[in-house]
């Protein structure tokens, strides 16, 4: 659900609250949204957030992976 609700976001508000829930939880659910994250969004603060949350969940070696992952 929280992933869908990320997604769903339209104002800038509801952006920040799920972007700080995504943030928040260790569920292996919200690895993808991760990932995004730390491929394109645009703040270098977020993209290294996400690299550093996938890192802590899965490790250095498999976040590269995903990171750079096609």
């Amino acid at each position: 659900a929280l992933v869908k609700e990320h997604d769903a976001a339209t104002s800038d508000v509801e952006r920040i609250f799920w972007a700080t829930a995504v943030f928040s939880t260790r569920s292996a659910k919200i690895i993808p949204v991760l990932v995004r994250y730390a491929r394109q969004t645009a703040e270098e603060t977020m993209r290294n957030g996400a690299t550093s949350q996938l890192i802590d969940m899965v490790g250095e070696a498999e976040a590269g992976k995903l990171i750079d992952a096609k």
